[in-house]
């Protein structure tokens, strides 16, 4: 199972730079979960990339304390805003993202409706659907071939060099 998980642009951009390695949420699901696509809010409004999912962690008002420069670190988010979420809840829940640098990021945004969606979910909701999207790291990759392969053909062999033939 997937899940689409609605953010800012501005976190989604920290997240495909692999500086926010925590995105806060009140709950998590309970299915397990392969991958997370970031549907990011307006203006953007279309799934821009992914992360792979592989943990969550339970914080509590006392170990967010006890813990906080690193969370504040990890999140990108200030402590002060971290209190104000949890509000009056005793925990949230960390989302551990790991999409690295800009590798996971779609080169070309995808519309939520091919997720089988009709509208963005409020915080996240499950998809069965998995995206083939190329990402940015996929068309460089495709770049760097076909670069590499013009230079293959148009490069001269050793014995035309030499005797200029």
């Amino acid at each position: 199972m997937n899940i689409i998980l609605s953010i800012p642009p501005k976190w989604a951009k920290l997240i495909y730079e692999g500086k926010k390695t925590i995105e806060w949420r009140k709950n998590i699901p309970l299915s397990q979960t392969e991958t997370v696509y970031l549907y990011e809010t307006a203006p953007v409004c279309k799934v821009t990339g992914f992360f792979k999912h592989y943990a969550y962690t339970r914080v509590s008002k006392t170990h967010l304390e006890l813990n906080k420069d690193l969370l504040t670190e990890k999140s990108c988010v200030p402590i002060e805003d971290i209190r104000k979420y949890f509000g009056k809840s005793e925990k949230i829940f960390g989302w551990l993202c790991n999409a690295g640098p800009r590798r996971n990021q779609f080169a070309n945004p995808v519309p939520i409706s091919e997720f089988g969606i009709k509208r963005p979910p409020q915080s996240w909701c499950y998809t069965k659907v998995t995206c083939t999207a190329k990402t940015k790291q996929d068309e460089l990759s495709e770049w760097v071939d076909s670069l590499n392969k013009i230079t293959r053909e148009q490069k001269p062999s050793r014995r035309e060099d030499i005797h200029g033939t």
